[in-house]
């Protein structure tokens, strides 16, 4: 083998096998966010059943009336008080202006942006732990 072959060689196993091997080996997955609501393009998932989401962390989960993946933040727990604050100007009479408390075995969302449509919308509502795929990074 000739130096380019090696290098080429080289470049081939840690540009690409290497890190598909990692990504395989601890079930990561990359996330393109394609709405505004949260600030960053790009995410790194790690998909796990026996995760347990904690306030403040971003989540990838599905929702019943979305067929694609939806990557929000938590902002409660299970059996929290809640008094959602709703970013529009016009609201329906379930969305706003009552506390209520995060059903057990769910998690509240929000997005980063102030009109974002989360759990602040009750048509949206909270999200049941057995929904959500795993914990999200961002990366850009």
């Amino acid at each position: 083998m000739n130096p380019t072959q090696i290098l080429a060689a080289a470049l081939t196993l840690t540009c690409f096998i290497l890190p598909s091997l990692v990504f395989y080996v601890c079930d990561l997955e990359i996330l393109y966010n394609q709405g505004l609501s949260l600030k960053g393009r790009v995410f790194i998932l790690k998909n796990t059943d026996t995760y347990k989401p904690k306030v403040g962390d971003t989540v990838v989960f599905t929702h019943p009336k979305y067929r694609t993946p939806i990557l929000k933040k938590v902002s409660h727990g299970e059996e929290q008080e809640y008094k959602p604050v709703v970013g529009y100007a016009v609201s329906f009479k379930d969305d706003i202006n009552q506390t209520k408390t995060v059903p057990k075995d769910h998690v509240a969302v929000l997005g980063d942006h102030l009109k974002s449509y989360d759990s602040r919308y009750a048509s949206f509502g909270f999200i049941p732990l057995n929904n959500i795929r795993g914990k999200a990074w961002r990366i850009f």
